[in-house]
């Protein structure tokens, strides 16, 4: 009896360290403690795109509602930070923004793992549009329209009416 009681113990913490849970924070919207449905599930970082980091300019900035212009080499970034976040910044500064994308809505987990950075938030939106060949994003946001440039292959699996959540952060200057 003894040895199956150590047996047990022994395959529960090697279950727990080879599995170990993951904490979600419950997102906002659907009611505190509403269970999620299997597509509302959070995807693993796994899942998500890989982090993109661009430098460029701010061509245009609206300190009000926090949507920005950034023109960068790989064309103008339409982005949207917290209003108090981009307090420091002006037409012509130049900054550095990272994100990252997961399919769905995501939970507590972020898409990439980077430094915190300033305006650093999340945004679930809806795909309306998608340049293939050239990997540009369009997303419908609650604060309004996105446009983000990824890796041609890592929105090959991307069509109008997907529902994404963007993580995004900043940082004042050139790369970090």
């Amino acid at each position: 009896m003894k040895k199956a009681y150590c047996l047990a113990v022994a395959v529960m913490c090697l279950t727990a360290v080879r599995f170990p849970a993951r904490a979600v924070e419950p997102q906002g919207g659907s009611g505190a403690g509403a269970p999620m449905h299997p597509q509302e599930m959070p995807q693993m970082a796994a899942q998500a795109s890989p982090q993109q980091e661009i430098t460029g300019n701010v061509l245009d900035i609206d300190s009000r509602t926090g949507l920005l212009t950034l023109a960068s080499a790989d064309g103008a970034l339409k982005l949207h930070f917290p209003p108090p976040s981009l307090s420091s910044v002006k037409k012509g500064d130049q900054i550095t923004v990272q994100f990252a994308y997961t399919k769905g809505r995501a939970g507590g987990e972020r898409a990439y793992d980077a430094p915190k950075g300033l305006g650093e938030h999340r945004m679930t939106g809806t795909v309306t549009g998608v340049d293939h060949a050239k990997g540009w994003v369009q997303l419908q946001t609650d604060a309004g329209l996105l446009a983000l440039p990824f890796p041609p292959r890592t929105v090959r699996d991307l069509k109008s009416g997907d529902q994404i959540t963007i993580d995004l952060a900043f940082s004042k200057g050139g790369k970090a």
